[in-house]
């Protein structure tokens, strides 16, 4: 249990108490809500940590792509123009030796 869940409870049960009449038969309604705000709470908290999760691993995803784009990008850019012309021929007597 979280220190922010279990500080919570404790005020819940706290002004639960206060305001609950000795003898009045509220003592038990008020332990099913302190279970259902608790089993709320959890699952909020459960949540919380399920998209924090899911925002790291695309922010995980985005720096990579990212990085990878930069390292393929920037050779290929800095590429001269007659590139393709020098492997073009190479290429295709490849390719036509293949056959």
């Amino acid at each position: 249990m979280t220190k922010a869940l279990t500080d919570t409870m404790s005020l819940f049960r706290q002004a639960t108490q206060a305001s609950i009449l000795p003898n009045s038969g509220w003592e038990e309604v008020a332990g099913a809500q302190e279970k259902e705000l608790e089993d709320l709470i959890n699952r909020k908290i459960k949540d919380f940590k399920a998209k924090e999760i899911e925002k790291l691993a695309n922010l995980a995803k985005k720096v990579a792509t990212d990085s990878i784009e930069v390292i393929i990008n920037e050779p290929i850019y800095a590429l001269d123009d007659g590139f393709w012309m020098k492997i073009r021929e190479p290429y295709v007597k490849e390719l036509s030796a293949q056959k």
